[in-house]
């Protein structure tokens, strides 16, 4: 029998030396700008600035991205504007976020409505989450089939008809994304893409970004897990523990 409890305190450790050394290794930012860690803590997100690692009062660590965006970009329907882009589209668990999660939002820079003729000044940001990435051609309403509305309407925009034939562009799950402050959101059930894209507007294929300073910022809860040097030894003290009570017994 003791051959048995030993067996299985065995394997019990094999696991835990099975775990992967690189479980608190930084995310995969092969295919997005990689976050910058100035370990500079501040007492709230609000005080956030690029790229600070945010000690927040709940005791949470919170992790800045910065993403530049297209202001061409959009999610919505589109008449006659055949230099629109598609938007910037976010898969969560790389920001290591998940539903439920609250994070902060801000729209950074600002870009030109009508080209370099008019003043660099247009600020603003619209996003969805989606429970997918699909995204349906520019002639869609409802161009992300798996939208997901908020929880709370607070952030709600109502956009504009298109410049050209004055189609409705409007749908319920997105909202505003304020240069003014970080926001907070509350990602939602199902969420597993976030979209972003350029501020309201009726015609995105002549928006310029002169001073290429348009983007936004996302302060997301960090999740570490604990080493496995740590998870080793719990699990070899828990295993011989238990096999030598078993033993006594």
């Amino acid at each position: 029998m003791f051959r048995l409890q030993f067996a299985i305190a065995t394997a019990i450790i094999g696991a835990a030396i099975a775990v992967p050394t690189s479980a608190n290794a930084q995310l995969d930012t092969s295919n997005q700008p990689p976050p910058v860690f100035l370990d500079m803590p501040v007492e709230t997100p609000e005080e956030a600035q690029e790229g600070d690692v945010v000690n927040f009062t709940s005791g949470d660590i919170l992790t800045t991205f910065t993403f530049s965006l297209d202001p061409k970009s959009t999610f919505r329907l589109t008449n006659e504007d055949p230099f629109a882009t598609n938007p910037l589209i976010l898969d969560l668990s790389t920001l290591n976020v998940a539903s439920g999660d609250e994070i902060f939002l801000q729209a950074l820079g600002n870009f030109s409505f009508h080209g370099n003729d008019i003043v660099d000044i247009a600020g603003g940001i619209t996003g969805i989450f989606s429970s997918s990435n699909e995204l349906l051609s520019s002639d869609n309403l409802n161009r992300v089939p798996g939208a997901i509305d908020l929880a709370s309407s607070d952030l709600d925009v109502v956009t504009f008809d298109t410049y050209r034939g004055g189609v409705s562009t409007d749908i319920s799950e997105d909202f505003a994304i304020s240069t003014a402050a970080l926001q907070s959101v509350i990602v939602p059930d199902m969420a597993r893409y976030l979209f972003l894209a350029t501020a309201n507007d009726s015609f995105y294929g002549d928006n310029v970004d002169p001073d290429e300073n348009y983007g936004v910022r996302i302060v997301t809860p960090s999740r570490d897990v604990p080493e496995p040097s740590i998870l080793l030894g719990t699990a070899i003290a828990t295993a011989l523990g238990w096999c030598y009570s078993r033993k006594l017994s």
